[in-house]
Parts: structure tokens; sequence; C-alpha cells
């Protein structure tokens, strides 16, 4: 599934958010997979912030007023949120903490 890049938007916090959106055929020809993907830049992170909206079976005519609706969503719901003052050292706090699960495989011998 490529990506097109919709959007890029600079915040007052230095986050720079970047809006994309994919399609591909899904089960029967004329249905389609969309996603649209949020990926915000936070200074000082180690990865960015990720945020994925998706729909699945949408015929070709509705697509592009389906992606409209997940891009404007982004637009509403997340970009207040990443461009909070306090939300760059949060995210790079929440960062910090994060510890990397492990998973055993098998049992020792």
């Amino acid at each position: 599934m490529t990506e097109r890049p919709v959007e890029t938007i600079q915040g007052p916090n230095g986050v720079v958010a970047e809006i994309r959106a994919a399609r591909r055929p899904y089960g029967f020809e004329n249905l389609l997979e969309l996603r649209v993907t949020l990926l915000a830049r936070v200074p000082g992170a180690s990865a960015p912030f990720r945020y994925e909206l998706s729909r699945l079976g949408v015929t070709e005519d509705e697509a592009d007023r389906a992606v409209g609706q997940m891009v404007e969503r982004c637009r509403r719901n997340l970009l207040p949120y990443l461009f909070r003052p306090e939300f760059p050292e949060r995210f790079r706090a929440h960062q910090e903490r994060k510890v990397p699960k492990v998973i055993p495989f098998g049992a020792p011998r």
C-alpha cells in the first residue's frame, strides 16, 4: 500500500505532523481498503508519534469522501492534542518509561 502525503502542518511547539492517505483493493475488485496515517515528528523523541485510521469495503466512488472524513477527524481530534505546549516533553518522558516487552521462547532447559 503506497501512501501519498495529504498535508504537513508545523505546530507552535515544534511538532511537525504529516497526514498521509493510502488505498488498495480489498476483497472483490470494486472494494477498497483505505488508510489515513498521522505521523508527528516530536523534537528530541527517539521515534515519531503514529496514529492510523482505516476503513474496509469502501467503493471507489465513496473513497474520496471517506478519506476526507478520516483526514478531518485527524485534524479535529489529534492536532489540538499534539500542538499543546506540554506534549513534546510528556511524549519524550513516555518513551523513556516504556520498557520493551521480552517474550521468552519456550521453557528454559
